[in-house]
C-alpha cells in the first residue's frame, strides 16, 4: 500500500520550472531552425501544446502585431484550458454517473433554477435548442426529467428533475467541486478571484464589442 501511494502524483502540480525549461527549449530550437532553415517546422517534432501556442507567437511575429498575437496566445490558452477541465471532468465523473457533460449541464441548470421550458433551458446551459432537445430525450428516457404542463399555460411543456435525477445531480456535484478544486489548486485564492473577475470582464464585453455569441 505504502508504494502504490508513493506512485500517486498530484493531479494538477506547480509546474513552474517546467514550463520555463520548456519555453527555453523551444526559444532556443525554433530560434535555431529559423537561423538554418528559414522556418520553425521542425519544432514540431518536440512540441507540446503549451510551448506550440508559444512557438506560433514567434513564428508568426514578422507577419502580424504583437497585439494580435497576444489576443491569438490567450483565445488558444484559453480554449486549451477550458478543454482539458471539461474532459476530465467528463471522463473522471459525469459520463460513468450521467452518460455527458451535457446531461449533466441541463440537470444542473435544472437543479438550481428549477422547472423551465426548453428553450430557457437552452439559453441557461449555453446549449443550442438542438442539442438541448437531443438530451432531453435521454434523460427522458433515463428518468432524470419529466414533462408538465406549465401552471399558467397548459399548453406548454416545463421540464422538471425527477426524485432520481436529483439524487444523481447532487451525487455528481459532490464529486466535480472536490475534483475542481484540485484543478484550482495550481491558483492562489487571490489569483482564482482574479481569473474569475477577468473572465467575467471578457465575456461581459462581447456586446460593447459587437461580438457575436449563443446567450
Amino acid at each position: 500500500m505504502e508504494n502504490q501511494d508513493k506512485k500517486k502524483e498530484p493531479m494538477v502540480s506547480d509546474n513552474r520550472a517546467d514550463a520555463e525549461e520548456t519555453n527555453t527549449r523551444i526559444d532556443a530550437l525554433a530560434a535555431s531552425n529559423q537561423k538554418t532553415t528559414g522556418d520553425t517546422s521542425k519544432a514540431g517534432q518536440e512540441l507540446d501544446y503549451w510551448s506550440f501556442v508559444k512557438l506560433t507567437r514567434l513564428r508568426l511575429g514578422d507577419q502580424f502585431d504583437l497585439e494580435h498575437l497576444q489576443a491569438n496566445q490567450a483565445v488558444l490558452s484559453l480554449n486549451r484550458a477550458a478543454g482539458a477541465i471539461t474532459y476530465d471532468l467528463e471522463s473522471i465523473i459525469h459520463r460513468p454517473r450521467l452518460g455527458s457533460w451535457a446531461a449533466y449541464t441541463l440537470l444542473f441548470v435544472l437543479w438550481n433554477a428549477g422547472p423551465m421550458p426548453s428553450h430557457r433551458l437552452a439559453e441557461l446551459s449555453n446549449m443550442s435548442r438542438a442539442a438541448v432537445s437531443n438530451m432531453t430525450k435521454t434523460l427522458l428516457t433515463r428518468g432524470y426529467i419529466e414533462k408538465k404542463p406549465h401552471s399558467r399555460d397548459g399548453r406548454a411543456i416545463t421540464l422538471h428533475l425527477t426524485e432520481s435525477g436529483t439524487v444523481a445531480i447532487e451525487e455528481s456535484f459532490a464529486k466535480e467541486v472536490v475534483r475542481e478544486r484540485e484543478w484550482m489548486s495550481a491558483l492562489t485564492d487571490i489569483e482564482q478571484q482574479l481569473l474569475i473577475q477577468l473572465l467575467d470582464k471578457l465575456i461581459s464585453s462581447r456586446n460593447r464589442s459587437g461580438l457575436t455569441s449563443r446567450n
